[in-house]
């Protein structure tokens, strides 16, 4: 047993202790996000502080059933920038969606629900930061605008964004 444990404490992922300590076939190159640990990376949901700076993203999908599902996740950072956490997050898988469901469905997620000292609910709303969109999807951005919603182009370069969020994932700065 100490062996063993010295062994996982050796491996930089949960797939790598699969591998070496049990001995079993998993998949660990080609991944997107290989520094992704689910033991590492998920948090259980905390309250996150009114401090925090929220950040949402929007992807507003390809609108059929069939079709590239649209989808939205809300990150809380801290102020020193040393730790953020999606505690929000919704995918249309098999829904048909139109610009506008999809921006009804973000405000939607920015509603919430809080108990005050006397026990009464109070509806409270998220103050994004920053709201991105994709901006290949100029419908979604007009009628935000329209709506007096403000909206920000996404940055679309894939392969920076994954080397952050595996950046991220490693160092512990993002939890899901």
């Amino acid at each position: 047993p100490e062996r063993i444990r010295e062994i996982e404490l050796e491996c930089a992922t949960e797939n790598e202790v699969q591998r070496r300590v049990f001995g079993r076939f998993v998949v660990s190159s080609g991944l997107k996000y290989p520094t992704f640990d689910r033991k590492k990376n998920l948090t259980p949901r905390i309250p996150i502080p009114d401090t925090w700076f929220i950040y949402t993203g929007v992807d507003i999908g390809s609108g059929g059933e069939k079709s590239h599902p649209a989808a939205i996740a809300v990150i809380a950072v801290r102020p020193d920038y040393k730790l953020g956490i999606i505690f929000k997050g919704w995918r249309g898988d098999g829904v048909s969606t139109t610009s506008a469901d999809v921006l009804e469905k973000h405000t939607e997620m920015m509603t919430y629900e809080e108990a005050s000292s006397e026990g009464v609910l109070i509806k409270k709303q998220l103050r994004p930061v920053i709201q991105s969109y994709d901006w290949h999807n100029k419908d979604f951005f007009q009628i935000a605008s329209r709506a007096g919603i403000p909206f920000t182009p996404a940055q679309k370069q894939r392969e920076a964004g994954q080397n952050m969020l595996n950046t991220l994932f490693k160092l512990r700065m993002l939890m899901i």
